[in-house]
């Protein structure tokens, strides 16, 4: 079995079985934590990282358009 890709992904993914864990909002995961594979037991490190993105519109026409 090759490497199980779990860097950036949107799920937590458990790097011994690469079991996609569907319920990965749920995990308490603040710098860093152990979390058990729901699928093959093992122990492992997780962390979690977010990223911001913003949207803007105008609300009505400027004069200046």
């Amino acid at each position: 079995m090759g490497d199980i890709d779990t860097s950036g992904t949107r799920l937590l993914v458990c790097p011994y079985c690469g079991h996609e864990h569907e319920d990965s909002w749920e995990f308490k995961i603040e710098d860093g934590s152990e979390v058990d594979c729901g699928e093959c037991g093992r122990l492992f490190f997780a962390e979690s990282f977010t990223s911001v993105t913003y949207y803007s519109e105008k609300l009505e026409q400027d004069a200046h358009d």
